[in-house]
């Protein structure tokens, strides 16, 4: 088969008579990557627009027609589709962009009933197991290497997922000496991986123009339709296909660097798509435990009421010597939950009234406090005072897009570009006009988790792209009324949208079996976005918080142990709070231990098998174990135990000569001051009562 060499500054790629990337190369001859080891054939979809079904069509078949021209900064691979019904022609255009090459399908022309849906580009980056160096590093779950010489086989297309993929727009492939990233840049398009029998692994892309009615709308939405359902019953004129606005594209980016270890070289090219990714627009949450209190769920006694709320926000302040926090309340309409979605303008009972509830936030502001709400644009129930058909989704069988079944009752989902142009800014002003009291913040819920639908309306459909636009106008729109805005789940799509994330899923779950758990979110992101996601009811959890960047993450009630929240905040809220802005620059595993190393010098360090953990922070040890002991700025330090140690004792090294005397007075309860001395060494046992902080100062 015939090569085309083209040449980077750094990098030569070697492409093929079919659009991809056959073999990767430095000038120097010190590295080299596959393009496509497995060989495969790329596959266009094609849609006949009379019968309705999808054809593939292989670069093996005759139906495939190439011709291939150089051009200045590359090649341009043109092809012609026959099948039954008439002709598509597109052009695939590989263009030079410094240490990179740019695939873009463009030029479409389709004939008679023929339309052009999908180009599944199988070959763009890979490696064999015969290189004992090469790796994939993909982001789902939170982070998987793959080493081809031990994962079983499997294929891949990287949907974006809040739980397992909502950083898949993004993979790594590397080697010793050379790295290549690999990017979608339109939701639209997906990334996929393979791992095959023989010991290949590889990067390919879905690049999508048309979406037709057979593509779900959704894939987890529910199909079945309940005739009983009057907003359900009649079926909706809809576009059974339609193009994208843009012309599909995937980059792969080269980068040459000294020989790194296949544990930990991915952190190369994490870091090389963070230097890319733009900064937080807020840093609102610096300082504050966010967290959330669930007021209730209907048809359940009420979870937390007014009362509870201000007992529960002074408790945790008194225990952490006011800290700062950001408390939403979860279900603060109607019944609780999700009940009433549209409508937020009917206040729960359990807090009381309206101008009850603008006395608590004003209360807890003293307490550095402040308290906002969490409410949800994506959900609407039939039964909702707010309710208007037009809002919603159409699904490709032509009714309205049904969601999950919450409380017993089905939820719609919105469409997102519908919704944003037409009814985001009234309810935002309304919102603002009910509760006045209102400041600084806001959590949407789902907003970016159950995102990329596709809406097949009638006249003015929509595909994932729009859909993600239309979410991050949404942002923009709060933001011009003074709240910043929070959401759901952690993706890298809505990095620099948002200023603070809800929860950075990271099931520890293969991808492809055989795979291995890497921390690959912090070197993707930390610094440009503030997430949570760390739950602090078993040590393991809390280890794997610091190992990730997770800040705490959780519903809680009048039933929630104070103990829950002050374990969050010394044990996770403010080591963290201090690595906020750090970019993560290294990555190793030891001796059963896994450190993440970031730019300022700082050191995370834990052992899932023994629970063990240490947090260096400017040279103090802030973390060891079960304890902390956090430097203030006023020269105190606060000393705390989350639980029983299975070590020896933890030391906390003062600083001040042997046989100075410190005081140790606990916070926010009735308990006795502790004198410490000490010692030789320069240190002190922490040994103080579990769940309690203590202000240490001298004497």
């Amino acid at each position: 088969m015939k090569e085309f060499c083209v040449e980077m500054p750094d990098f030569r790629a070697v492409l093929s008579e079919r659009p991809g990337i056959r073999r990767l190369e430095r000038l120097d001859g010190t590295a080299a990557l596959e393009g496509n080891p497995a060989g495969w054939a790329n596959v266009w979809t094609v849609y006949d627009a009379v019968t309705g079904e999808c054809l593939e069509l292989s670069d093996d078949s005759d139906r495939v027609c190439y011709e291939v021209r150089r051009e200045a900064d590359g090649l341009i691979w043109c092809v012609r589709l026959t099948a039954p019904g008439g002709c598509a022609e597109a052009a695939v255009r590989a263009r030079l962009e410094g240490n990179g090459v740019r695939f873009t399908v463009t030029d479409f022309a389709e004939r008679d009933r023929i339309r052009l849906v999908s180009f599944r580009l199988n070959g763009l980056a890979g490696v064999t197991a015969k290189d004992p160096d090469g790796r994939l590093a993909l982001p789902s779950h939170g982070g998987r290497l793959i080493d081809p010489a031990a994962c079983a086989p499997g294929r891949t297309d990287h949907r974006y997922n809040w739980i397992l993929d909502s950083f898949g727009s993004a993979a790594i492939v590397f080697t010793a000496r050379m790295t290549a990233v690999v990017r979608i840049h339109q939701m639209d398009d997906q990334l996929t991986s393979a791992v095959t029998e023989e010991g290949c692994a590889q990067m390919g892309a879905l690049l999508r123009h048309r979406y037709t009615v057979n593509d779900i709308s959704y894939r987890r939405a529910r199909q079945d339709r309940d005739p009983e359902n009057a907003e359900d019953g009649a079926e909706l004129p809809i576009e059974r296909d339609f193009a994208v606005p843009e012309d599909p594209c995937v980059t792969v980016e080269l980068l040459g660097h000294e020989p790194v270890s296949p544990v930990s070289g991915w952190t190369v090219g994490a870091r090389h798509v963070r230097d890319s990714l733009p900064g937080k627009p807020s840093d609102f949450y610096r300082g504050r435990l966010v967290y959330k209190i669930l007021v209730g769920i209907p048809h359940h006694p009420a979870a937390t009421n007014l009362e509870q709320i201000r007992s529960l926000i002074s408790e945790f302040a008194r225990r952490t010597g006011n800290a700062g926090q950001v408390p939403y309340l979860v279900g603060f309409q109607h019944e609780g939950h999700d009940s009433g979605y549209p409508d937020v303008f009917t206040l729960n009972p359990a807090l009381e009234s309206v101008e009850a509830l603008g006395g608590l936030f004003e209360e807890a502001r003293k307490l550095n406090c402040v308290l906002s709400f969490h409410d949800n644009y994506d959900d609407a129930y039939a039964d909702s005072s707010s309710w208007c058909a037009d809002d919603i989704s159409r699904d490709s069988t032509g009714h309205l897009l049904k969601g999950g079944v919450w409380n017993g009752v089905q939820a719609y989902w919105n469409s997102m570009p519908w919704y944003e142009k037409n009814r985001v800014e009234d309810r935002i002003c309304r919102t603002l006009e009910k509760y006045p009291f209102l400041k600084d913040t806001y959590h949407l819920d789902v907003l970016t988790a159950s995102v990329f639908r596709i809406d097949f309306r009638g006249g003015d459909p929509t595909g994932r792209q729009q859909d993600l636009i239309a979410r991050r106008k949404i942002a923009e729109r709060f933001r011009s009324h003074g709240l910043d805005l929070t959401s759901e789940a952690c993706g890298l799509p809505f990095v620099g949208h948002f200023g603070y994330f809800w929860n950075m899923p990271r099931i520890p779950r293969s991808l492809y079996e055989g795979d291995v758990r890497i921390p690959m979110i912090p070197f993707l992101i930390h610094g440009k976005a503030d997430y949570a996601g760390t739950h602090v009811d078993t040590p393991r959890n809390m280890l794997d918080g610091l190992l990730y960047g997770g800040f705490y993450c959780n519903d809680v009630t009048a039933a929630t142990p104070i103990k829950e929240l002050t374990d969050a905040y010394y044990m996770v809220q403010v080591p963290l709070d201090l690595l906020r802005d750090d970019p993560a620059v290294s990555y190793e595993e030891n001796d059963g231990f896994k450190t993440v190393r970031y730019e300022s010098g700082a050191v995370v360090r834990v052992n899932f098998e023994t629970e063990e953990c240490t947090v260096t922070v400017g040279g103090k040890r802030l973390i060891e174990n079960g304890s902390a002991m956090l430097p203030q700025e006023d020269g105190s330090t606060l000393l705390y135990c989350c639980r029983e140690e299975p070590y020896a004792p933890v030391r906390w090294q003062t600083g001040f000569a042997p046989g100075t005397e410190l005081d140790a007075v606990p916070l926010g309860v009735e308990l006795p001051a502790r004198r410490l001395v000490v010692e030789a060494d320069g240190g002190v046992n922490v040994d103080l009562p579990v769940g309690v902080g203590y202000r240490v100062t001298r004497v």
